[in-house]
């Protein structure tokens, strides 16, 4: 083939070219290392936010604990560690509501009949 295309056809011939081992694993190598790197980050940032969550769930105790060393601190007025910790016991109740409690039937649209 490459008498009747010349040196330069030879090149572009898939079955006429020869590759060397270093031509290919090279960017095949690069190529992987790119994707396990991606892996490794996509699993840190995933481990991250996973620690960050159980961190930042507090009980309720723990979060009125904070307010209240706040209050002594100074750096949160009485007023608003009050208007908190009603918040927080009307969320508390919410919560803990009788479940055997019905509740009340929707409204029911009128039929135009």
């Amino acid at each position: 083939m490459s008498m009747v295309f010349g040196f330069r056809a030879d090149m572009f011939l898939l079955g006429q070219t020869k590759l060397g081992a270093l031509e290919f694993c090279l960017p095949a190598g690069v190529l992987v290392g790119i994707l396990a790197l991606g892996f490794y980050v996509f699993l840190m940032i995933k481990r991250w936010r996973q620690e960050s969550i159980e961190a930042s769930t507090l009980s309720p105790q723990d979060q009125l604990d904070h307010f209240q060393k706040m209050v002594e601190e100074g750096l949160l007025d009485p007023e608003e560690f009050a208007r908190i910790k009603a918040e927080m016991d009307k969320r508390a109740s919410a919560i803990h509501a009788d479940p055997d409690e019905p509740s009340p039937p929707p409204d029911q649209p009128k039929d135009p009949v």
